[in-house]
């Protein structure tokens, strides 16, 4: 039997009883749709089968998948072979911690901001799936913001001033913004040139409005840089304001899922010279979308 628990935050859910490592029928399909739509975030508990061929037909279920960023680098050695899986690890192939100053670990200390994944490319992401290997006795949490309740939290104003904007994304600027250009090589600009995307979003199933930012985001189309970020900034701040996020600390065998439409969310740190992480994330593409 599934049993579902809604978390003091409307838009998380945990979930039991449902093996993600099975071939899920069309009404098991459906029904984690439905909670993506309703809530947003929804953690699978109790997931002990979870394996990375497991995670892809899981995820696949949904939509097509992006491959990681990191495929076509020649400088970095992928320690997972599946080109849909990302390693959000700091864990070498031979099983050793890797140092604070290893390419991955500081390709993803953009991890820490704010974000939306894959709003910088073109198809942008829809739903992000991340599955627990090895977590951390202390820290390395993962923090979620309701974009959507932001949105409808915001003075009239406000929703009236951005409603129709459009703001280029970028992954160059958010590894600027994590001080992790030096990883950020000609190549991998020239593959992620930036996208424009809509400033709000309208969940199609709802037709819930939410606000599509975070460190990707740029510039608003036909702003000055400067003051497209002190309006990015602004709206950052009040999104991830307390009453907006919900805190989640990873356990043995947790899959989370996240819209990335509706959401923003960012890791925790972690001694990660002292404790080994080894999270795996499959990314979906967003087909559609509408705007306001």
């Amino acid at each position: 039997m599934i049993d579902v628990r809604p978390s003091r935050h409307d838009f998380v859910v945990e979930v039991r009883g449902l093996d993600t490592a099975r071939a899920l029928t069309p009404d098991q399909v459906r029904f984690v749709e439905d909670q993506m739509d309703w809530f947003a975030v929804v953690i699978f508990k109790e997931q002990a089968n979870l394996s990375d061929d497991a995670q892809l037909a899981f995820s696949k279920r949904f939509g097509r998948l992006h491959a990681s960023i990191t495929t076509n680098r020649t400088d970095m050695d992928r320690r997972l072979q599946r080109d849909e899986l990302s390693d959000i690890s700091n864990i070498d192939r031979a099983g050793k911690t890797l140092p604070p100053d290893h390419s991955r670990r500081l390709q993803q200390r953009a991890n820490l901001l704010w974000h939306t994944d894959n709003s910088f490319r073109a198809p942008a992401g829809l739903y992000t799936v991340l599955g627990a290997r090895i977590v951390t006795p202390v820290g390395g949490e993962t923090e979620f913001a309701d974009a959507r309740a932001a949105y409808d939290a915001l003075p009239e104003t406000m929703r009236q001033r951005i409603d129709g904007l459009q703001v280029e994304h970028s992954l160059a600027h958010s590894r600027h913004l994590a001080g992790t250009g030096g990883v950020f090589d000609r190549e991998e600009a020239q593959r992620f040139p930036a996208t424009v995307q809509p400033l709000v979003r309208v969940q199609e199933r709802t037709g819930r409005r939410a606000l599509y930012i975070g460190s990707h985001a740029w510039r608003v189309v036909g702003w000055s840089y400067e003051d497209s970020q002190a309006l990015l900034r602004e709206l950052l701040e009040f999104t991830t304001q307390d009453r907006f996020v919900h805190r989640h600390s990873w356990s043995m065998g947790d899959l989370v899922m996240w819209d990335n439409r509706v959401t923003l969310h960012r890791g925790l740190p972690f001694d990660d010279v002292r404790h080994q992480r080894d999270l795996r994330r499959t990314s979906l593409m967003l087909d559609s979308d509408l705007t306001p």
